[in-house]
């Protein structure tokens, strides 16, 4: 639970990540932005990731004399905390970076179980905060000062049920899903409801739990519904062995997935999720060219392709910098209102607006599995 602040962002990499007090102004000539991250607990490769992408985005900001508000530059000063990966250590940092650091906004905490509490104590703060990651609708909902840059989980489950009906031409769909997960669960029933409402039948909605994953009972029972689609909003530890498992019973249905089939590893593109669909944040092979112009300089940059974590931070330290651009003014309220203000910021996951709602308007990337890589698709939008 340390502060990083720092003024020119490469000494964030000259320091290799050592947490430290570095260099600290109260001038009123600098806009004071607070990461939340987590760099260990369970996900050190996110806060990496994170760590990245805004390095990415403030330092060429800080080279070119700051960012131009109004008739004059200001400085991006950067206050990154580096917070336990759990609901009361992104509480704390929330805290921390608005009381303490005097933060204009905050980008991040990036998974739901840390958002959805930090904006809590942002909401009452009155301080703008922008998660680039968290899908759950509780991060946003019923809030003035809470943004998130993906799509919610509902919106990506409607998509999908739309491409199954209108693009695939499914009159039928089965599910598949773990009950226990609010993820698999929400997604599941959004897919239904949308996908009935278009015309088609749902014949079979299975679910299962984590204490009794057994895929073989109710595969079968799908498999005798005789389905063209079947979407499982699952987890990538479970996707490829019920796909597997699906083919071994002759089920023939295209394959349909959400956001968490992004995480199944290459040696597990297997046969059986070849020609498969799922609902994505970002593609590095999108030929859009704000993506390609960020996939380039990340690359030349960190010697990896970035992936949606890197993506999505990237558009939330672009909204932010356009909202304040706007408004001629880097204070709370007028980020906030320069945010709701934003319908057309062409960002490198699409084209993002927002609407009286942290929620943005936007497009959902929708990829392919085929010959066992992750290919773009198309950009989807609900009709």
């Amino acid at each position: 639970m340390r502060i990083i602040k720092f003024w020119i962002l490469v000494i964030l990499v000259a320091s290799t990540l050592i947490l430290g007090s570095c260099f600290h102004s109260q001038s009123q000539s600098t806009i004071r932005i607070g990461l939340a991250v987590s760099l260990s607990g369970d996900i050190p490769a996110v806060g990496q990731a994170t760590i990245n992408a805004a390095l990415m985005a403030v330092e060429p900001i800080n080279e070119a004399g700051g960012l131009q508000v109004g008739n004059k530059r200001q400085l991006v000063e950067l206050v990154v905390d580096d917070s336990p990966d759990n609901p009361a250590g992104a509480t704390a940092s929330a805290e921390r970076l608005i009381n303490q650091e005097n933060v204009v906004a905050i980008v991040g905490p990036q998974a739901s179980r840390n958002a959805i509490p930090a904006a809590e104590v942002a909401e009452t703060s009155q301080i703008p905060l922008v998660s680039p990651w968290s899908t759950n609708p509780a991060t946003t909902e019923n809030k003035s000062y809470a943004f998130r840059v993906p799509y919610t989980d509902p919106s990506a489950a409607a998509v999908m049920a739309q491409l199954a009906h209108t693009e695939l031409r499914a009159q039928k769909a089965a599910i598949l899903y773990d009950s226990a997960q609010s993820h698999n669960a929400t997604s599941a029933e959004v897919f239904a409801q949308t996908f009935q409402e278009l015309g088609g039948e749902i014949v079979a909605a299975e679910a299962y739990t984590p204490e009794n994953p057994d895929f073989g009972m109710p595969l079968t029972r799908i498999r005798d519904q005789e389905p063209q689609v079947l979407y499982l909003p699952n987890y990538a530890n479970e996707v490829p062995l019920q796909a597997q498992q699906a083919r071994e019973l002759g089920i023939d249905a295209v394959l349909m997935g959400s956001d968490a089939w992004v995480t199944i590893s290459e040696g597990q593109l297997s046969d059986d999720l070849e020609g498969s669909f799922f609902s994505s944040h970002y593609a590095a092979d999108n030929l859009e060219p704000e993506a390609q112009a960020f996939v380039e300089l990340y690359t030349g940059r960190y010697n990896r392709i970035p992936d949606d974590v890197a993506a999505l931070t990237y558009d939330a330290f672009g909204l932010l910098f356009q909202a304040i651009q706007n408004q001629e003014r880097a204070d709370p309220e007028a980020i906030r209102e320069g945010l709701f203000a934003i319908n057309d910021y062409r960002g490198v996951t699409g084209v993002i607006g927002y609407d009286q709602s942290g929620d943005p308007n936007k497009s959902v990337v929708v990829m392919k599995i085929q010959d066992a890589q992750f290919k773009f698709d198309r950009l989807s939008s609900l009709q």
